[in-house]
This record gives structure tokens, sequence and C-alpha cells, in this order.
């Protein structure tokens, strides 16, 4: 007993850097999980590379942009800017510096944003699909539960932005294959999608 207690305690003493070859590969494999590690492209800069409909969206958010704009717009930095635009709709409105602007809290809002800044970081369409449709639906309960005539105009903004990415995400979901594949829907669903979203923005409007 004394002797394998011994065993023991030389074994573990051993350096590892004196380990023969075959003592390494005869060892167990250990594995660990970098959660800082990069899962792949991200799936937003798919969409709004291969889908340049999906870029429309940006259009949404301030009067001054237009849809030639998404024409030249890089599709792996269009998540971002809409993120940047999306919280300053939130806290200055939808004109910055307007002295009568007052901000108005919202929850749901502030959940909203996360969700979409969650969503510009994932490589998997699932997850990303899930994620747009928690900015969609916070947006939409945010929008309608504000009080203020400015800051529910700016939060239809967003809105309307997520709406749009979230009935195009759909599309596109459904022509892929999953995983992290990104295809482009075929005419009628792309028409289709588009139809979806104008609903949805011309209901909110009444």
């Amino acid at each position: 007993f004394s002797l394998g207690v011994l065993i023991v305690r030389m074994d573990v003493a051993i350096d590892p850097a004196l380990q023969t070859e075959k003592q390494q590969l005869a060892e167990p494999k250990k594995f660990v999980l970098d959660e800082e590690a990069k899962e792949g492209i991200a799936y937003v800069a798919k969409l709004f590379t291969n889908d340049r409909l999906s870029r429309e969206a940006f259009t949404f958010l301030a009067p001054e942009n237009s849809s030639e704009d998404v024409i030249i717009m890089d599709g792996e930095t269009v998540g971002r800017w809409i993120l940047e635009v999306g919280h300053r709709l939130f806290e200055e409105g939808s004109l910055p510096g307007l002295p009568s602007w007052e901000q108005e809290e919202s929850p749901e809002l502030r959940v909203s944003l996360k969700a979409w800044e969650d969503a510009c970081s994932v490589a998997m369409g699932p997850i990303f699909a899930d994620l747009v449709e928690t900015a969609f639906k916070q947006a939409e309960a945010g929008f309608y539960q504000l009080g203020r005539l400015a800051p529910r105009l700016a939060a239809l903004r967003w809105c309307s932005c997520m709406a749009w990415v979230r009935f195009r995400t759909r599309a596109v979901m459904e022509a892929s294959s999953g995983g992290g594949n990104c295809s482009i829907p075929n005419a009628k669903a792309s028409h289709d999608a588009c139809e979806q979203a104008k609903r949805f923005i011309f209901k909110a409007l009444d």
C-alpha cells in the first residue's frame, strides 16, 4: 500500500517535458472550450452582403437615408451602423439636437437594441433569426407603450427597421439549408417578404 502511494507521488513529480512520446499519446485527451474564439463570419454580414434588399432596412432609420445609399454600403458594417443609429434614435430622437426632445424610458426598446447587438456577432443563421425575432417583438412592444409623440416616432423608425430585417431574414432562412448558410430567396418569396414588412409598417402608422 505504501509502495503504491510512493509510485503515485513519483508519477506526479515527473517533469512533463521529460515524458516520452508514447506516454503523452497514452494520456487522455483534454479539450478546452475557448469562449473568446470567433465562430466565423457574422451572419448579419452574410445577410447584408448576399441579400441587397435586406440593406433597405437602413433607410427607415433616418430621413436622410435613401435607397441609393445601400448600394455602396459594405455588408459587413451595415449591422453596426443600424445599431449605432438605433441607440441615437432612442437617446436623441429622429432629429438630434431638437430643443423640445425629452427621452422616454422603455425597457422593451433597450432589450430590442441589446438583442440586435447580440445578433450582430453570431455566425449561425437560426441563432441570428431568433435574436432578430426578439429585437422586432420588443421594438413593437416598446413602440406601442410609449406615450409621447417624439419618442414614438423615433421608436417607429427602429421598429420598422427591425420589421424589415425580420421578414427578409425569414425569407433568406427558408431559402437556405440552415447553419451558417445564407441563400437569396426566389422572386416570389422575396416579394412576399417585402410586402409583409410594408403591411406591418402601414398598420403601425394608422
